[in-house]
C-alpha cells in the first residue's frame, strides 16, 4: 500500500509539472495571437525611441523560444522605421540610447542614409548616453551618435574615440614547452587564424595588412564624425589621444552639445507620455497596416553567422539555426516556388566564413535563382570574408560597404597533436585500425609524413579551387586572383578598386541595382518591398513541432495540443490590446 501511494503522488507530481508546463507556453504565446478588431495605432507627437546599447544585428531569431522571450530589433528593421519616421508627420521626434556598445563601421553606413533623411527633414533627433564608448574603447559608437542633432551625455560620462585597434596573445613557445604541437597548413601568408598558435609574435605580413584596415577605416571614421559635428583631422588627432574624454571637457570640444540626466530627458523632450512613445517593432507594426498596397517583390535571403557543414542534433531550442546549406536551400526553395511574386533576390552575406566545403555546397545553391529566372544581387553586411566571400562567388554582381571586411581568399586546416606531452605523462595509447589513414587526424599522435604530404595536397586543391571561383566570378586570370587572394582581408572600398565587388553601399544600393532603379530616384519607401528569409513561423506551430521531435509524444497529445490553439488565440483577442500599448519607454530606456 505504501509503495502504491508513492507511486500515485510520483505521477501526480509529473501531472503538475505537466499542467504548469503547458500553462506557461500557453501564457508565453498570447503576444501572438491575431487581434483583427484593434489594429496598431499611433498618436500625434510620438517620439520613435530606439535602443543602439544593444549589438546590431542581420536577422530576427528564428527559434521558437527564443521568440517568445522577444528579440531586438534587427539592422535593417530600425533602418527602415528611421525611413519611414522621416516621411511621417505624426513622429516628431526620434530619441537615440546609446552606451558602452561598439558596432561594425559597415553597419553605421547602412544606417547612415535613413539617419540623413531624418534630419533633413528638421525634426527632433536626440542622442542621449551615459557613455558614447566609454571603458569598451573605439570610435563606432560616437560616430553612430554624431548623426543625431543634438548629442546629450550624462554626467560623469566618457566620450572615447581612439580609433581601431587590436591585441593578440601568442602560444607557440607555451604549446612547445608543454608538449602540444600544432600541425596546421595555411594558405596564404596573410591567413592569419592560426598565428596565435603558429607563431611567438605578431608577423610582419599581418602587421602590414591590420595597418592598411586600420587606416582605411580609421580615415571612414574620422570623416563621418568631421562632416557630422564640423570638427576638424586635428582636432580628432588629438582627442584620439586625451581619450577618454570626461563630461566637461566633451562639452568643451563640442562632443556633445549637453550634460544633462535622464530625468532631464524625459522633463526636456516631454517624453512621461507612454502613448506617445513607441518602439521599432510597434512603429513597424503601424506602418505596416498602411502599406498593405505595397507587394513585398523583392527577396531579402539574409544569411548570417559562422558557415558550417550542418546544425547539432543537440542544439538548444534557443538558439538560432546555423548558417548550412540544409538551412540556405530551404529559403532558396520558399523564395523560389514564390517566385511570381517578386522580381528578384537580395542576398545579404554576413559570415566570417567557416567550412569549406559547406561555403561551396552554398553558392551553388544559390545558383538555383539564375536557373529559375530570378536575378540576384549579394548585399555585403559587416563582414562577407573567406567562406562568406565563397559564396558571393554565386552571383554576378557584389555590393559592400566601404568598411565591410571581405577578402580572405585563402584556407587553413590542421589538427593539435599532443603526442610529446602524452609521452611527458607516460601515457600509453594503443590503437586497432584497418589502414594507415584510419587514425590520421587524432590528437594523439602527429602526422607521419605521407600524411603530411597528402594533408598539404588537400589544403592545396581547395584553395586552388577557391582561386578558380574567384577568377571565374570575377573575370581574372588566375593569377591575378591568386594575387588577390592569399588570405588577405580588404576593406569594402578597398576590394572595389581590386575588381572583388562592383559597388559600394548597401540593400538599397543593391535593389537599385536589382531593379535598375536610377540614384536621382528616392528609396524612403522601398524598405515596404522587402520580404526577408529565413521567415520566422509562428511560436506555437513551432513549438509543437519541437515537442514532437524532442519527446515521444503520441499523435493524440499532438491533436489534444492543437486544438487548444483557437483557445490560446480567444484568449489574445481580449490582451492584445493591454500588449499593443504597453511599455515601450521604460523597457527601451532604463539604465
Amino acid at each position: 500500500m505504501k509503495f502504491f501511494k508513492i507511486f500515485i503522488g510520483a505521477f501526480a507530481i509529473i501531472g503538475a509539472l505537466a499542467v504548469l508546463t503547458f500553462l506557461t507556453i500557453l501564457t508565453a504565446l498570447l503576444p501572438y495571437g491575431k487581434n483583427i478588431e484593434k489594429l496598431p495605432s499611433l498618436q500625434k507627437d510620438t517620439a520613435l525611441v530606439i535602443d543602439f546599447r544593444e549589438p546590431l544585428q542581420e536577422r530576427s531569431s528564428v527559434s521558437p523560444l527564443e521568440a517568445l522571450q522577444g528579440t531586438s530589433p534587427t539592422l535593417h528593421q530600425i533602418k527602415d522605421s528611421v525611413y519611414l519616421a522621416s516621411k511621417d508627420p505624426k513622429i516628431t521626434k526620434l530619441i537615440g540610447l546609446f552606451g558602452s556598445g561598439r558596432f561594425s563601421l559597415a553597419d553605421i553606413e547602412e544606417l547612415a542614409p535613413a539617419l540623413k533623411a531624418y534630419k533633413q527633414s528638421g525634426k527632433i533627433m536626440v542622442a542621449y548616453g551615459s557613455d558614447f564608448g566609454g571603458y569598451a574603447g573605439g570610435s563606432s559608437s560616437y560616430a553612430l551618435a554624431s548623426y543625431f542633432t543634438d548629442i546629450q551625455m550624462q554626467p560623469m560620462g566618457m566620450v572615447t574615440f581612439t580609433g581601431p585597434a587590436t591585441q593578440s596573445p601568442y602560444f607557440a613557445t607555451l604549446l612547445k614547452k608543454i608538449g602540444i604541437t600544432p600541425e596546421i597548413e595555411r594558405r596564404a601568408e596573410y591567413k592569419t587564424y592560426a598565428n596565435p598558435v603558429l607563431e611567438t609574435s605578431m608577423p610582419d605580413s599581418e602587421k602590414e595588412m591590420l595597418l592598411s584596415l586600420f587606416s582605411n577605416l580609421n580615415e571612414h571614421l574620422q570623416k563621418i564624425v568631421m562632416e557630422n559635428r564640423g570638427l576638424s583631422l586635428d582636432d580628432l588627432n588629438a582627442i584620439a589621444k586625451d581619450s577618454p574624454v570626461i563630461d566637461t571637457k566633451a562639452q568643451n570640444l563640442h562632443l556633445v552639445d549637453g550634460l544633462s540626466y535622464y530625468e532631464d530627458l524625459l522633463n526636456t523632450y516631454n517624453l512621461h507620455n507612454q502613448r506617445k512613445l513607441t518602439s521599432v517593432s510597434d512603429y513597424l507594426a503601424y506602418q505596416n497596416q498602411l502599406s498593405s498596397k505595397f507587394e513585398k517583390d523583392i527577396a531579402v535571403l539574409i544569411a548570417d553567422g559562422q558557415i558550417m557543414p550542418s546544425s547539432s542534433k543537440n542544439a538548444s531550442p534557443f538558439e538560432d539555426e546555423a548558417l548550412t546549406p540544409s538551412a540556405i536551400r530551404r529559403s532558396v526553395q520558399d523564395i523560389i516556388e514564390k517566385k511570381d511574386l517578386y522580381k528578384g533576390v537580395i542576398i545579404r552575406i554576413n559570415s566570417p566564413g567557416g567550412s569549406a566545403q559547406a561555403s561551396e555546397a552554398i553558392r551553388y545553391a544559390l545558383t538555383e535563382f539564375k536557373k529559375n529566372d530570378l536575378p540576384s544581387v549579394i548585399s555585403m553586411g559587416a563582414t562577407a570574408a573567406s567562406g562568406g566571400y565563397w559564396i558571393a562567388t554565386g552571383s554576378d554582381y557584389i555590393v559592400a560597404q566601404p568598411s565591410t571586411l571581405t577578402g580572405s581568399i585563402g584556407v587553413i586546416s590542421g589538427k593539435f597533436s599532443a603526442e610529446e606531452l602524452i609521452k611527458k605523462l607516460d601515457i600509453n595509447i594503443s590503437e586497432v585500425g584497418m589502414s594507415d589513414n584510419a587514425t590520421m587526424w587524432s590528437p594523439f599522435k602527429s602526422f607521419t609524413p605521407e600524411q603530411a604530404l597528402k594533408h598539404k595536397a588537400l589544403v592545396d586543391y581547395t584553395y586552388k579551387a577557391f582561386i578558380d571561383r574567384v577568377a571565374k566570378a570575377r573575370g581574372l586570370s588566375l593569377e591575378e586572383a591568386e594575387e588577390r587572394a592569399r588570405g588577405r582581408v580588404y576593406t569594402g572600398e578597398q576590394a572595389l578598386a581590386l575588381n572583388l565587388v562592383d559597388a559600394l553601399g548597401g540593400l538599397d544600393t543593391a535593389a537599385r541595382h536589382l531593379l535598375n532603379i536610377p540614384e536621382t530616384e528616392e528609396l524612403g519607401t522601398l524598405a515596404r518591398h522587402y520580404e526577408y528569409y529565413p521567415q520566422q513561423g509562428n511560436p506555437f506551430d513551432q513549438i509543437l513541432q519541437l515537442i514532437s521531435q524532442q519527446v515521444a509524444i503520441t499523435p493524440k497529445m499532438i491533436k489534444i495540443l492543437t486544438l487548444t490553439k483557437p483557445i490560446v488565440n480567444g484568449l489574445l483577442t481580449s490582451t492584445q490590446t493591454l500588449s499593443g500599448t504597453q511599455a515601450t519607454m521604460p523597457y527601451q530606456i532604463q539604465e
